[in-house]
């Protein structure tokens, strides 16, 4: 594998598009005492249709914001208003989302007590509509990630109600709405939170996340792992080569046989490189400006263009970071 002659470059540009609102903002998780501050924009998604990226998160803890970016100009609107989206979406602080025959589902914190944690997005009616489920989730959970295999979504790790770290995997059936309890062997992950996710194939690869509480600073984790969802097996990925050290933000497979990882340290997002065949990481210098050192961004990459949009630090980024990634041959 090499790099086609340092064309790989990034496009950058920042936005005004999340009002800031002074306050607190609402409570995370019920019947427990928060030992921490959340940013007012903590957590938003990116879900990628065809040529735009769809950016769903909370604005200040409370309010839902929805955004259709144009990957080809950078230019970002309004997908839908947002009084439209506070009667349509659960008020709990919206998670993940994933994408589904040109569908996106919007997870929000999972709460036992509420069977109404998922929706779904119609493009065609811009319509949002409610999942009931009549089963429920076994635990609470948040800052988890979610990925779809064959009908089932399944979420891993995240924090539990007394904001423990931890590794188990729930699964939701989008087609008869009911939720599984997975049972996994082989060597499964230690507990974490804010780890980054996705699968090729029948498998399921998790990187990196932190098992701290800390949401400003928090020690991360640089390993890797494998789920094989066919057998439900687990298995640590031995790694060679120069590899993340820093907080993850977002993998993606750039070819079968390849994941590329966003993660940020020393003041700046970088870029690796994990060829699956050889176990090795490879770190990739890319043109152009940069995305600055974040926690809680939302990112995707594919085959075609990775994308990273927002998180924070010490302050609130509103800003992407655009990069096409067709720049690699064997």
């Amino acid at each position: 594998m090499e790099l086609i002659g340092n064309k790989m470059r990034w496009l950058y540009k920042e936005y005004d598009i999340v009002p800031k609102v002074e306050g607190e903002g609402i409570g995370l998780i019920p019947d427990t005492q928060i030992p921490y501050k959340f940013p007012s924009c903590y957590r938003f998604s990116l879900s990628l249709i065809g040529s735009y990226a769809y950016i769903l998160g909370n604005a200040n803890q409370s309010y839902p914001l929805f955004y259709r970016l144009d990957l080809q100009t950078l230019e970002i609107q309004e997908e839908c208003k947002r009084e439209k989206l506070m009667k349509s979406i659960s008020p709990s602080f919206i998670q993940s989302t994933f994408v589904c025959d040109d569908h996106i589902y919007i997870l929000s914190n999972i709460c036992p007590q509420n069977i109404n944690c998922m929706s779904i997005y119609d493009r065609e009616s811009n319509t949002f509509y409610p999942i009931k489920g009549d089963t429920q989730a076994s635990t609470f959970r948040m800052n988890y990630t979610v990925n779809e295999y064959k009908g089932l979504a399944y979420l891993f790790g995240g924090l539990n109600d007394h904001c423990e770290p931890m590794n188990t995997i729930e699964a939701f059936d989008i087609t008869t709405y009911r939720w599984k309890n997975i049972e996994t062997n082989g060597e499964i992950p230690p507990p974490r939170h804010n780890h980054v996710s996705y699968r090729i194939k029948d498998d399921l690869y998790i990187f990196g996340g932190t098992n701290e509480i800390s949401f400003n600073d928090p020690t991360p984790l640089v390993d890797m792992y494998k789920l094989n969802l066919s057998t439900l097996t687990w298995n640590q990925m031995v790694t060679f080569g120069n590899g993340p050290k820093g907080n993850a933000l977002a993998m993606g497979a750039v070819r079968d046989d390849m994941l590329m990882v966003l993660w940020s340290d020393s003041g700046e997002v970088k870029t690796s490189l994990y060829m699956i065949d050889k176990h090795e990481w490879k770190e990739v210098a890319v043109k152009g400006e940069k995305a600055k050192r974040r926690h809680g961004a939302a990112g995707l990459i594919t085959k075609e263009k990775a994308v990273l949009f927002g998180g924070f630090s010490e302050i609130e980024y509103r800003d992407v970071a655009y990069c096409n990634v067709l720049q690699f041959t064997s």
